[in-house]
């Protein structure tokens, strides 16, 4: 951005921001970095680290519990109405803060107290679901009031997307939050999006005015839900800065240098903006708008919404309500199932993952290409193995798959589910089978293609040489 068209107000702004970024360690603003541009290494997990942290997390909520303070009483509320619903979310709030159990122990307690507030005391103990929000509400999801991108990052990291023209139809800010907490909550419950982390991009371009207090009400959210936060992409026009101006100063206000330091406030043209992106690993076509800056379609999400377990009445009607799902196996983390486990569901595939069974997932993707390069190293030892030395190697290729973070996804009416061993070691093997027609094909496409160059030369040695017409000088 540049400082010299700014209002005197906004600059001042920025200049504090940087007074807080200095604050920072080299390796807190490279950790930063990395996360920003996609780069950074994932975070491992073992089951004894899962364990240890979780006892240190359960043992901070207990004794913050037994003071009886006002701070805890959400959660004291949730435990007593539903404790295996409190004690399966830990694990997602450990994720959340890098396993720094103290800091997921308090955020949990943030998360009950403005789940509170938004939705009553008498919902404490379990998942939000769609019957929870009123028609305004479920019209506002509809029209792609927050959205989660079809395609993750280059680092694998799920995008969350806000387009400013569907925020500023709707005035009440409460409304608004309790819809953001509903699709966060339903969305980014699956493991790769727990541990790899959550883009975010604020699309500004078009929005005409801010609505007061919004963005407060939202950092309280941001703060206390449980997701891992690595990155935040604010899109305005240049000359925005009667919009650009609040939003600025409560990030100043509110926010920590660790979190300032993941900020991004891009400005110009749409075209401008998508390049800015693509420079920090976000995909243009994770971004559901137009060259002119509106939003380009909501298929994509209605999809979305359909495989958390709801329907449109007719899906041509741009404006066609949604309903919950008759069927009850469809409603997504019902009460009674454990909403803090891995779940096995999820909305967007990884970016290294194969997609199984037909269709038009695209084959360039990293996922298969990265297994198509391993049939071709194996080619010629599958091909000349018996079937017991072929079992072998389809489950050599399969852990090395695995061990590179790649899973075998099939759709499913969820979303998608990582398939069984089994399923995917035949995978493997249809693989191969592919691909041995497909060099034996080719091999007869070159051999074809020979024959009919020579036939062609001998043709042409046949026939009579050119005559040239000799001009006298």
């Amino acid at each position: 951005m540049d400082s010299k068209a700014m209002p005197n107000s906004v600059a001042s702004q920025i200049d504090s921001f940087s007074a807080e970024l200095s604050r920072l360690s080299i390796e807190e603003r490279s950790n930063a970095l990395y996360d920003l541009h996609g780069v950074s290494d994932k975070q491992p997990e073992t089951a004894e680290m899962i364990e240890s942290h979780t006892e240190q997390m359960r043992s901070i909520l207990s004794t913050i519990s037994s003071q009886g303070g006002e701070d805890s009483l959400a959660y004291r509320k949730a435990k007593s109405a539903n404790a295996n619903y409190v004690d399966g979310l830990k694990l997602r709030f450990l994720r959340a803060d890098g396993y720094n159990s103290r800091e997921a122990a308090f955020r949990m307690l943030r998360f009950f107290e403005r789940k509170s507030y938004l939705f009553g005391e008498d919902k404490l103990g379990r998942e939000i679901e769609l019957h929870d929000l009123s028609e305004e509400e479920v019209q506002a999801l509809k029209e792609g009031l927050v959205q989660i991108s079809p395609v993750r990052d280059q680092a694998g990291r799920a995008i969350i997307f806000f387009h400013g023209q569907v925020h500023e139809k709707y005035e009440c800010t409460k409304s608004v939050m309790r819809v953001i907490f509903y699709f966060m909550m339903a969305t980014l419950r699956d493991s790769e999006s727990q541990t790899n982390g959550t883009v975010m991009v604020s699309y500004g371009l078009g929005q005409q005015r801010t609505i007061p207090g919004r963005m407060s009400e939202f950092l309280k959210i941001w703060e206390s839900i449980p997701w891992r936060f690595v990155a935040c992409h604010y899109c305005k026009e240049r000359r925005q800065f009667g919009i650009l101006q609040p939003v600025v100063q409560v990030l100043a206000k509110s926010l920590q240098s660790k979190i300032l330091s993941r900020f991004r406030i891009h400005t110009g043209s749409h075209i401008e903006i998508m390049f800015n992106l693509m420079t920090f690993g976000i995909p243009k076509d994770a971004i559901p708008v137009d060259d002119n800056g509106s939003m380009a379609g909501l298929s994509q999400h209605h999809k979305v919404l359909e495989s958390l377990g709801y329907v449109t009445d007719d899906s041509n009607d741009p404006v066609a309500p949604i309903v919950a799902s008759s069927d009850s196996s469809l409603a997504p983390l019902s009460p009674k199932s454990n909403a803090g486990s891995e779940d096995a569901v999820s909305l967007v595939l990884g970016s290294v993952d194969v997609l199984m069974g037909r269709g038009h997932h695209p084959k360039s993707s990293p996922g298969s290409l990265r297994l198509y390069n391993m049939l071709l190293e194996y080619n010629d030892k599958y091909n000349a193995a018996d079937k017991a030395e072929k079992t072998v190697i389809s489950r050599q290729i399969l852990k090395r798959m695995k061990d590179m973070g790649s899973r075998f996804m099939a759709r499913s009416e969820g979303g998608f589910v990582e398939c069984d061993d089994s399923v995917a070691r035949k995978k493997i093997a249809h693989g191969f089978r592919n691909l041995r027609l497909k060099l034996k094909g080719d091999s007869t496409t070159s051999s074809q293609t020979r024959r009919g160059n020579k036939r062609i030369l001998a043709e042409e040695s046949k026939s009579e040489p050119p005559a040239y017409k000799i001009h006298a000088v």
